[in-house]
């Protein structure tokens, strides 16, 4: 090397997808360069980090993130600072996040942009995916931009109505695109009609706390959402990932 590099990870045990072995890594210019044996001699570097005994493995990348997201009238408290460095103390560090409208307004194109400029805050690397709330004859056009900028997953709901939900047409037709464009169509899956009637009954009780929240989502929102999701899929040749709404199945 002509130069020093910015960092040796010293004597920690590497574990990677090939296996695991002493070594001491070697970081410049924020990507790892090369891995010695742990017997050679440590190279030296302007900082060295000892890890004798420690396990070094490769930063985790969290797929899913709502960072500072607008559902409406409500808005999310967090920011890319905080949610960055939360993921950093876990060792996560990359977090992918949706730029999703926030209203007929935005577009899916701006909603994007808008997240990579609010995610220069972040203490950690960022990606997106995209998502599309309402279709018009410029959506594939703002979907090839997407695709340009590496960004190939598209986002939508099928709940949600009056925010961010997708109607049926809309999804159907997203999935045509997102074949075209070799990419993955991801969604929100849960029945609308049954997910309002639901929060509307238990609001009319009273329930409205968080406690009761996994209540207005019943299984059976999910599994009719799923498959309708699945036949469109399957209609339109489109590879497709349906999100399981894990926080409401406790």
């Amino acid at each position: 090397m002509s130069q020093l590099p910015d960092l040796v990870i010293a004597h920690g045990t590497v574990v990677n997808s090939f296996g695991r072995q002493d070594a001491h890594v070697v970081v410049d210019g924020g990507r790892i360069i090369e891995l010695i044996d742990a017997t050679e001699p440590v190279p030296a570097a302007v900082r060295t980090v000892e890890a004798v005994g420690q396990l070094v493995i490769p930063g985790g990348v969290d797929g899913h993130c709502h960072v500072a997201q607008v559902t409406g009238r409500f808005r999310t408290l967090d920011d890319y600072r905080t949610t960055s460095t939360a993921a950093l103390w876990g060792g996560t560090t990359t977090i992918i996040d949706f730029g999703i409208p926030r209203d007929a307004q935005e577009t899916p194109l701006d909603a994007v942009l808008n997240k990579k400029r609010l995610a220069a805050d972040s203490r950690c690397d960022v990606a997106l995916h995209g998502a599309v709330v309402t279709w018009d004859e410029t959506v594939p056009w703002q979907l090839e931009q997407l695709a340009a900028e590496g960004i190939r997953s598209v986002k939508m709901y099928t709940t949600n109505r009056g925010s961010t939900m997708a109607d049926g047409d809309t999804v159907l037709k997203v999935m045509r695109e997102m074949v075209r464009l070799d990419g993955l169509t991801y969604i929100h899956a849960e029945h609308d009609a049954i997910i309002t009637d639901c929060t509307e009954q238990h609001a009319s009780d009273g329930l409205i706390g968080i406690e009761h929240l996994h209540r207005t989502r019943p299984e059976l929102a999910e599994e009719v959402s799923v498959k309708e999701t699945l036949a469109m899929a399957e209609y339109t040749g489109a590879s497709c990932t349906s999100q399981h709404p894990a926080p409401w199945t406790w």
